[in-house]
C-alpha cells in the first residue's frame, strides 16, 4: 500500500467514525425521550380577561399525550366552552360545566411525529381564556 492510499484509507475511516460515533450516542436520549413511554410534562399558567387564571400542561404518555386545561373559577356551575387544538386540529370541543375546583378537561389524543403546539381556549360571556405549549 502506498503512503498516499495508507493516508486516504485513514482519512475515511475517521471521517466514518465521526459520522457514526455521534449518532450512536445520540440513539439512547431519542428513545428516552420520544419513546412514547411518558417523560416530563410542559406547563404554561396565565391569567384570563377576568380575573380568573389558566394552567395548560401536556406531556407523553405511552403513544399518546395526556393534555389537561384547567380554568381556576369561584363557582361551580359555570358553563364554559372549550376548544382545545393540537397543530391546528380540534382534539376537544363542546361545553363543559364547571365543579367545585373550577373547570377540568383532561383529554388523550394520538402523539403523532414532531413538535406538538397544543393551544386551548374557554370562553364564558366576555370572559376568555388561552394558553398555549410547545411540547417537543
Amino acid at each position: 500500500m502506498s503512503l498516499i492510499t495508507g493516508r486516504r484509507t485513514a482519512g475515511i475511516l475517521a471521517l466514518g467514525a465521526s459520522l457514526v460515533i455521534p449518532t450512536a450516542l445520540a440513539t439512547p436520549a431519542l428513545a428516552k425521550d420520544g419513546g412514547g413511554h411518558g417523560g416530563a410534562a410542559v406547563t404554561a399558567r396565565g391569567a384570563c380577561t377576568s380575573t380568573d387564571h389558566w394552567q395548560l400542561k401536556a406531556k407523553h404518555d405511552d403513544g399518546r399525550l395526556e393534555v389537561e386545561f384547567e380554568v381556576d373559577t369561584d363557582r361551580a356551575g359555570q358553563v364554559w366552552h372549550v376548544a382545545i387544538t393540537d397543530n391546528g386540529t380540534s382534539i376537544a370541543s363542546g361545553a363543559r360545566t364547571t365543579g367545585v375546583d373550577g373547570l377540568n378537561v383532561e383529554v388523550h389524543p394520538a402523539d403523532l411525529v414532531g413538535v406538538d403546539r397544543i393551544r386551548a381556549v374557554a370562553t364564558r360571556g366576555a370572559t376568555t381564556c388561552t394558553g398555549s405549549i410547545s411540547l417537543p
